[in-house]
């Protein structure tokens, strides 16, 4: 499978997403960012983005820190009841 692909089927995915966003998201918009060292938590619409960005490395790795910060994420998002979709970068 090429890059090329990959980036189509991940548009594609997005796309199928924010079409269910739009039909179900109520009149008001709502966005909120949330930073933790190592990741940011955008909710945009029915949408929560995750963003892994580990500025103290060379690359993102996986260790203790990023465990615990990955986990109240995911505990943090599983309690929000309004959102459709998530998107991890």
């Amino acid at each position: 499978m090429t890059e090329k692909n990959v980036s189509k089927k991940t548009a594609t995915k997005i796309a199928t997403v924010k079409k269910k966003v739009s039909k179900k998201q109520a009149t008001k918009k709502t966005v909120t960012e949330k930073k933790m060292s190592i990741f940011t938590l955008e909710k945009n619409n029915g949408i929560a983005i995750i963003t892994m960005d580990d500025q103290s490395q060379p690359q993102n790795v996986l260790n203790n820190e990023v465990s615990a910060e990955f986990e109240a994420i995911f505990v943090e998002i599983e309690a929000d009841t309004e959102l459709l979709g998530l998107i991890f970068t």
